[in-house]
């Protein structure tokens, strides 16, 4: 029987993003936001005790937001008590969620009718969500509102190119794949 892990992320439109990401991998776990990165590292022990006897393993995904990530990860290990260590494992997306998107242009493209090049050293993006925005207002569109249009441009990713173009995100899916399997 496979194991039974959760998903915890840091707020609703990475939870809508993961939510998509997994259909197209035929991933089935529960992905649970707990609203931003500070009520996260708040309340994940609380979390961990109280469904630790229903689940197997716990995958914190969270944002480096222009930090370096070992020490965006180290903030994180820090924060778990001893006693839950070894239920977790933690997976630290390089500054954002919308690096991924940024990687798979043409989900953007497709999304926003919108035309432009690709873009040199994504992973480099500081703050993706800021490059994102400035894509579509330059277009005459939408504006990005990440709470509506992360879920619709998740929707059109094509996970395989992704897993090709981006280690971070080959690694998180990897990760949760092999967390399923039985020992």
């Amino acid at each position: 029987m496979p194991k039974k892990i959760r998903i915890l992320c840091e707020g609703i439109s990475d939870q809508d993003s993961l939510k998509e990401i997994f259909k197209k991998e035929s991933i089935k776990q529960k992905i649970v936001q707990l609203k931003s990165r500070e009520r996260l590292l708040k309340k994940v022990n609380q979390y961990i005790d109280n469904y630790k006897e229903l689940v197997d393993k716990f995958i914190i995904i969270v944002d480096s937001h222009c930090t370096d990530p070992s020490k965006t990860y180290q903030k994180v290990y820090d924060n778990i008590l001893d006693q839950n260590k070894d239920k977790i494992e933690i997976h630290i997306i390089k500054h954002a969620l919308e690096n991924w998107f940024l990687l798979e242009e043409n989900a953007i493209k497709e999304r926003f009718k919108i035309k432009f090049k690709s873009i040199p050293n994504v992973d480099e993006i500081c703050r993706p969500d800021e490059t994102l925005k400035e894509l579509i207002r330059k277009s005459g569109r939408l504006r990005y509102q990440k709470s509506i249009h992360a879920k619709a441009i998740s929707e059109l990713l094509d996970t395989e190119e992704l897993k090709r173009k981006s280690k971070n995100f080959d690694k998180f899916i990897k990760l949760v794949i092999n967390s399923q399997i039985d020992d």
